[in-house]
């Protein structure tokens, strides 16, 4: 069952009877009127092709003495064998015969009269107006003998406007404070059913224009003005000049100014203010230079899969406990211990690499032109300085903290090409934002399983399935049991590795 309401354009939610006159109409009567639905609409919506059906009603203006029907039992509405419907209403019964309905005549449209500035003027062929016209008012009508109260009208004042308004039953034009010239009054009717004029009514007028409006006065205005311009711009050539020359230098300055103050703003927009390292925003930058750099020298898909030093190698590195330190010493505490990280960070790493606050208490390092070979030596050795350092947090102890360490390595799989034509899933590169998320789970890797301990994934002997990027995220200790992944650690047992928390 398909439910049909005013919200598809039924006429009234309420039907009391409904009758099939066989010409492709269902007929209804309700407490508001009788109306009438197309079949072949009705399928359409219910079939998704249409949104809504067209309703046609019928009442007081179609001859109806009551619109009102408030019986719905068998015999308040009937079909005569002539093809008569008839109605019961509150006031007696209403009759009506569908297939003169149907033979209605297209509106003719005629224009009544025409009244400027309040005279009414003959309709000739075409009116001549005297300048100074403020307003013109036409008026208009369709002559019906039972619609004429549901005409619709449109017209449009060609040479003032293209497009058609629309303004209902009313049959009256409007015109205020026109501009001189010619025009041509258009109007169109469209009874109920749909049947427009087939030719609309016209009437053509020319608006005379007063001399300030002629195109001699306008070409006079135009020689003064450039007479007075060409006097007052040789007067004032010299003073232009020399306050250009004034806005060159100072142009020059402010641009110099804004330049170095545009440097200063981005480079503020992309560092962490409490730790002085680049921020998360950073990253696309930094990685984004160095892989053009690395295509351009070649790397990937030659003999052997390797290159020295081209490697990129993403370590991401997570304070242990850290959320005690502020709520043991509160949050000045713990900007203290994250401003020193940052220092040993920059410490154990090389002038290249970029460190970045990544967020709360984890960093990230981007180690650009390195040998993947030996990143787990980098990773020891920023895990003993922070496990070795002691802490300066303002008060007379010392604070010993330790940290959680993953990396993965940009390319990850050596062997497959950076730029390719094989557009299958086991030919293209894991992106470096994938890489990113490996060195990610490897850390949660190493937090899950002990802390103060590194974890570092690589490319398997097994080449990675479809769906990488899915099944990184989710399912990183099965792609190690099929040999898409590989892992290494300083945690004694390998196998023991937990994934989850």
């Amino acid at each position: 069952f398909t439910r049909l309401s005013v919200e598809q354009g039924i006429f009234d939610d309420k039907a009391f009877t409904i009758i099939d006159d066989g010409k492709g109409w269902l007929w209804l009567s309700s407490n508001k009127g009788v109306y009438r639905l197309s079949k072949g609409q009705l399928k359409a919506v219910v079939t998704g092709h249409r949104k809504t059906v067209d309703s046609v009603s019928y009442g007081a203006a179609d001859g109806m003495r009551a619109r009102e029907c408030n019986f719905a039992g068998p015999n308040a509405a009937w079909q005569m064998s002539d093809g008569e419907l008839w109605f019961s209403t509150i006031d007696g019964v209403a009759v009506i015969n569908p297939s003169r309905e149907g033979a209605m005549l297209e509106p003719v449209v005629v224009i009544e009269s025409v009244e400027v500035d309040g005279v009414a003027r003959a309709l000739y062929e075409t009116a001549i107006l005297e300048p100074g016209v403020e307003d013109i008012e036409i008026h208009y009508s369709a002559p019906s003998f039972g619609t004429a109260g549901r005409m619709r009208y449109s017209y449009r004042l060609r040479g003032h406007e293209e497009h058609w308004s629309h303004v209902g039953s009313r049959r009256l034009a409007h015109f205020a404070s026109l501009p001189p010239g010619k025009y041509e009054f258009e109007v169109v009717a469209e009874n109920r059913d749909g049947l427009s004029s087939v030719r609309g009514a016209s009437f053509e007028f020319v608006l005379r224009p007063r001399f300030v409006q002629t195109v001699l006065f306008y070409f006079l205005c135009a020689v003064v003005v450039f007479l007075l311009g060409l006097v007052l711009g040789l007067w004032r050539i010299r003073a232009m000049r020399q306050r250009q020359r004034e806005l060159a230098r100072l142009v020059g300055e402010r641009t110099a100014q804004l330049a170095d103050a545009n440097r200063q703003l981005r480079d503020l927009s992309l560092r962490d203010p409490l730790t002085g390292l680049r921020n998360r925003r950073y990253l696309p930058e930094c990685v984004d230079a160095e892989l053009a750099e690395i295509q351009r020298l070649g790397y990937g898909g030659k003999a052997g899969g390797t290159s020295e030093d081209l490697d990129i190698v993403m370590m991401m590195v997570d304070l242990d406990h850290f959320k005690s330190v502020n709520d043991t010493w509160w949050h000045d505490a713990g900007d203290a211990v994250l401003k020193q990280v940052a220092e040993i960070l920059l410490k154990v790493a090389r002038v290249s690499d970029t460190m970045i606050r990544w967020g709360g208490e984890e960093f990230l390092v981007v180690a650009k032109k390195s040998d993947r070979n030996f990143a787990h030596l980098m990773a020891e050795r920023l895990r003993q300085e922070i496990e070795g350092f002691e802490f300066d947090i303002g008060n007379d102890e010392p604070l010993r903290l330790t940290c959680s360490i993953g990396f993965a390595c940009y390319p990850f799989a050596t062997d497959t090409p950076l730029e390719t034509a094989d557009d299958s899933e086991h030919q293209r590169p894991l992106p470096w934002d994938t890489v990113l998320v490996l060195a990610d789970q490897a850390l949660y890797a190493a937090k899950y399983s002990s802390r103060n301990a590194w974890v570092g994934l690589f490319a398997g002997p097994t080449a990675m399935r479809p769906n990488a990027d899915h099944r990184i995220r989710h399912e990183p200790a099965k792609m190690l049991e099929s040999g898409e992944l590989r892992a290494a650690t300083s945690l004694p047992e390998i196998n023991k590795l937990t994934w989850d928390e």
